[in-house]
């Protein structure tokens, strides 16, 4: 099961403070609110060993910004954002380093995407997403295959301490067995950063953002790094 992280409560008009109030401190020191959790489905069994990863694609690139974007695996509607090409290319390193961190042997994003474009050309109709992945998967020798979509990037308008609008991001990463096409892990984030006042849940969140309103970028890379925890941790 995937986890997401839907939070998109109206802001007042005006900046907006994160406000910690001392009640409130006394009251979420007693508890943490774990971060992002990835839904793993069968990643011990998998026995991976090279993974082709494709490049994160920015949703907004494709469908435009503020368009509803339909996840091509899952099926799963996004609202998008502005197009953020930098961020996804950002996203794509990050992870191709913590795969190589994992010892995995990695089949890199530009020979993955050179490969499906080359079959798109040679195909004589449209070709699904996920068979277009797959195949260039299966062509590169990988026994899986790693793809991410970079749904929404939305940035904060207004400084660390008080904003008009703050910072809100989605993306999804998806693990697929070339062997089968079964999913066999996933990862999405979906987040509207909101005040502590607003979230208590997020306390934890809250510290490790140093009760800042932090910028897109910030946001997938903390977030990012908890959601890669467990792809190889269970090897």
């Amino acid at each position: 099961m995937t986890l997401n992280f839907v939070m998109r409560k109206a802001h007042p008009k005006g900046p907006v403070s994160l406000g910690l109030h001392f009640g409130l401190l006394l009251l979420l020191m007693t508890g943490g609110c774990a971060g992002p959790k990835p839904a793993v489905e069968n990643l011990a069994a998998a026995n991976l060993k090279r993974i082709a990863l494709a490049p994160v694609v920015d949703m907004a690139r494709v469908y435009g910004p503020d368009r509803s974007a339909r996840a091509p695996l899952t099926g799963k509607v996004f609202l998008t954002g502005q197009e953020a090409p930098e961020l996804a290319a950002m996203m794509t390193n990050m992870v191709q380093d913590h795969l190589t961190t994992q010892g995995f042997q990695v089949i890199g994003p530009a020979a993955v995407q050179a490969t499906m474009d080359d079959l798109a050309a040679a195909a004589t109709g449209p070709l699904a997403q996920q068979s277009l992945i797959l195949d260039a998967a299966r062509r590169l020798d990988g026994d899986s295959v790693l793809v991410g979509y970079l749904y929404r990037v939305r940035e904060r308008q207004g400084g660390r301490f008080a904003v008009e609008r703050p910072a809100s991001v989605a993306y999804g990463f998806y693990l697929l067995d070339t062997a089968q096409g079964n999913m066999i892990w996933s990862a999405e984030f979906d987040e509207t950063q909101r005040s502590l006042d607003e979230n208590l849940l997020k306390f934890g969140t809250f510290l490790k953002r140093r009760g800042e309103w932090v910028n897109a970028e910030t946001m997938i890379v903390q977030s990012i790094t908890e959601l890669l925890g467990s792809l190889g941790a269970q090897r």
